[in-house]
């Protein structure tokens, strides 16, 4: 976002998410992802900028955007995605 402190991310059915890092910088880098059964291919990831000897801990925030027109409420679990355990 232009703020440069967040992001939004667009999930392949068009889900939008924002992350938030509140007071340090966010970018987009290019990365490897390994663990994928097909070996490894390229992907981007989210870096936060920050001083870590000043700070004694990141603040961030992953939320999902309401569609727009869409009353906000409880996300719907997908079949596909896993369960965890309580």
């Amino acid at each position: 976002m232009a703020d440069g402190h967040s992001a939004v991310l667009l999930t392949p059915n068009k889900e939008a998410w924002t992350f938030n890092a509140y007071e340090d910088k966010v970018d987009l880098e290019e990365s490897v992802y390994l663990a994928g059964p097909d070996g490894p291919r390229r992907t981007l990831q989210l870096v936060i900028y920050g001083r870590a000897r000043k700070v004694m801990r990141v603040q961030w925030s992953f939320a999902a955007q309401p569609a727009p027109g869409a009353a906000p409420g409880p996300r719907r679990p997908r079949e596909d995605e896993p369960q965890l355990p309580l």
